[in-house]
């Protein structure tokens, strides 16, 4: 007799709106898709790429695009279809100065 479960699935790793990508640096990259029918990667608001710490941050910051979708409001980028990375330009989260007095 088998001690496997029949019928039991395994968590789904996949995201249900949107998809994430661990990059070579180990950081993530998050894609997500338009009410226009395109993909778009995350990006700044001044069109840089946006790359995250955590799979936790991308999935918080797809979680915002897709509210703001979902609302009608217009996402960020939305003029720029997604473009494929280059190790070069993976953007670096500035560090924020914790001590006291700052």
């Amino acid at each position: 007799m088998s001690t496997t479960k029949t019928g039991a699935r395994a968590p789904s790793k996949r995201e249900t709106w949107g998809s994430l990508r661990k990059l070579p640096s180990g950081r993530w990259q998050a894609r997500y898709p338009a009410p226009d029918g395109e993909t778009y990667t995350a990006r700044t608001e001044d069109d840089k790429p946006l790359t995250f710490v955590t799979k936790t941050d991308a999935r918080t910051w797809l979680a915002a695009i897709h509210t703001k979708i979902a609302r009608q409001e217009p996402p960020p980028n939305a003029s720029q279809p997604s473009s494929t990375p280059t190790p070069s330009r993976i953007r670096r989260l500035p560090r924020f100065d914790l001590s006291p007095g700052s």
